[in-house]
């Protein structure tokens, strides 16, 4: 079967706008859900800093990668907003895991097919589920979802994992 429009340059140009603007539009709603639900968030990236939305959150600038693991490290959870990965992992997922800090996630078909629950990921259909499990999880049900995500990890994620799949 073709495409019934020809790809060019323009098209594909075109499309990648759409889709940081559909991507951006829906990463602001959940800024703007967890600030009316009481959920403060730390943002990192670049130019969050310069729009500054709502004083509930803090933000940060961009910061090297390095950085960016200790930050991670040092928090309860990493909230992840996968447009364009529903179907697929991303590096949101995997390092804070690695690192011992759990992700909240919408509910998508691929990750639970891949961590399942209580396995480091914990996954929300709306902003009150998502408040529940951000203050509710017992410190010793949180060490259990981290190991059991490492567990996963090593088996799924690492290169001697990929190498064997091969």
């Amino acid at each position: 079967m073709s495409p019934s429009v020809q790809l060019n340059d323009q098209i594909v140009t075109f499309l990648r706008r759409c889709d940081l603007y559909l991507r951006g539009r829906d990463r602001n709603t959940l800024i703007k859900e967890c600030h009316q639900a009481g959920l403060a968030l730390t943002i990192v990236g670049s130019n969050w800093d310069k729009t500054h939305q709502y004083d509930s959150h803090c933000y940060l600038p961009a910061v090297p990668f390095t950085e960016l693991k200790n930050l991670i490290s040092n928090s309860r959870f990493v909230l992840h907003h996968s447009p364009g990965f529903e179907q697929g992992q991303h590096e949101r997922v995997v390092y804070p895991l690695a690192r011992g800090t759990s992700v909240l996630s919408s509910a998508t078909r691929y990750l639970f097919e891949s961590y399942g629950s209580d396995n480091g990921v914990a996954f929300y259909n709306s902003m009150a589920e998502l408040k529940q499990i951000s203050v509710s999880v017992s410190e010793g049900h949180y060490s259990s979802w981290i190991n059991n995500a490492n567990s996963i990890i090593e088996r799924n994620e690492t290169w001697r994992s990929r190498i064997a799949m091969l």
